[in-house]
């Protein structure tokens, strides 16, 4: 029985000291910035503690090979009083703040692809949260303004501002926005930064090192734990439309998404009804093209790719000729594919305005009837049905897109 006894608890300590070395660890720390500016001042608050707190974990991983960095998020945030052109130019100033402190003194240079970056212009659901904890007599009319966003507005100079602050400033002639502003705001002028870090299993040579070296926060930090961690991508959602179909009278958008490294999924819808104001001209279409597509990029998924789609379109063309052309009683769309190449780049300096360039080339099975392209009447004599395969350049597209980031988090 000693002997089994002893296997057993073999096994038991293998597998922890497996377990142990596939932790995972989600390290926060945060500074907090004097009322409208972006310079990092040690002195000012607990900053000092949270950025010896960084330094600390940055040295840990130049001394420990196993600890390798996972995500880094970066977020900055402004309190309320302000226009919200002032407010959002210093939130994203205090991230970039924190940002270049990092960067200067990591060892060595951080991948593009780990970071992400939040400038969330005013952190109002940490200002409820801080109300609602509190016994202040207006924090429920207070919650009910800051829960419900009713967009920008202005305020007495003409400068933009959030559409919550001057309902908030109407409560009790200001009483409720002078004691939030004594108590909350000076805690909401921040930068903070989220890092996720994982130990690799130990087959590299390290150093040897105390115990209380191994990790630099307690344990109570570690949120997750994986058996065999992998660098995350960077996912984002792509809303778009083509300005070729809009200078040919075709309504369209499209949404593309990341579903992972150097792969996205992208689904254009195109619609007209209209004639070119003629009824013997029209360009009348239902077409959807989903396509999956391969990024030769090796950060984000921009520059060239390749793609493969499918193609379904109901039509109903006519350009002035002898004939007017439909799919087969209006029920028998062309089918096919093809494939596609293409160019995407940013066009704006926070990089989420893009311009896009993609042409494409498939084989479609065709029925369709044609008809005496007549005027001024709806439907034409039918002439005769043709059924054929066609082959040639079935999209052309110049778009624009706006960009998200589906691995923000917000806090």
């Amino acid at each position: 029985m000693k002997i089994w006894k002893r296997i057993i608890l073999l096994i038991v300590a293998g597998l922890t000291c497996a377990y142990a070395h596939a932790q995972e660890h989600r390290i926060e720390a945060g500074i907090i910035f004097r009322q409208s500016q972006s310079v990092i001042d040690k002195d000012f608050a607990n900053n000092t503690e949270q950025l010896a707190k960084i330094t600390h974990l940055l040295d840990s991983m130049r001394h420990d090979e196993r600890i390798e960095i996972r995500s880094i998020e970066f977020c900055g945030a402004a309190s309320p009083e302000g226009s919200s052109t002032i407010n959002k130019r210093l939130s994203n100033a205090r991230l970039k703040a924190l940002e270049n402190f990092v960067r200067s003194h990591a060892d060595e240079e951080i991948p593009e692809e780990l970071i992400i970056r939040n400038d969330h212009y005013i952190p109002w659901a940490t200002l409820a949260e801080q109300v609602a904890e509190s016994d202040a007599w207006y924090k429920d009319e207070v919650l009910e303004i800051i829960n419900t966003p009713v967009g920008e507005t202005t305020d007495a100079a003409g400068n933009p501002i959030d559409g919550r602050i001057p309902l908030l400033r109407e409560i009790e002639d200001g009483a409720a926005w002078r004691e939030m502003f004594q108590l909350y705001f000076a805690e909401m002028r921040n930068a903070y930064m989220v890092m996720v870090t994982y130990v690799r299993h130990p087959n590299v040579t390290t150093r040897s090192i105390a115990p209380h070296e191994q990790y630099p926060f307690p344990p109570t930090d570690i949120v997750t734990e994986y058996p065999a961690p992998t660098k995350p991508y960077p996912r984002h959602l792509y809303i778009k439309t083509n300005g070729i179909g809009w200078l040919m009278a075709v309504t369209n958008v499209a949404v593309e998404v990341d579903f992972a490294k150097k792969w996205s999924f992208q689904l254009p819808i195109y619609y007209s009804a209209y004639n070119y104001f003629t009824s013997t001209i029209k360009f009348r279409t239902f077409t959807i093209q989903p396509e999956i597509r391969y990024w030769f990029s090796d950060n984000v998924n921009d520059k060239f790719f390749l793609g493969a789609h499918f193609g379904l379109s109901y039509y109903n063309f006519a350009i002035e000729g002898k004939y007017r052309i439909q799919d087969k009683d209006g029920e028998t769309p062309a089918l096919g594919g093809g494939l596609s190449v293409g160019y995407r780049m940013p066009i704006s300096k926070n990089g989420r305005w893009k311009m896009e360039f993609s042409l494409g080339a498939g084989v479609y099975a065709l029925k369709y009837d044609k008809f005496f392209n007549t005027d001024r009447t709806s439907d034409g004599e039918l002439s005769h049905t043709i059924n054929k395969t066609w082959f040639g350049l079935d999209h052309a597209a110049v778009s624009f897109s706006y960009m998200f980031n589906l691995n923000k988090k917000n806090r």
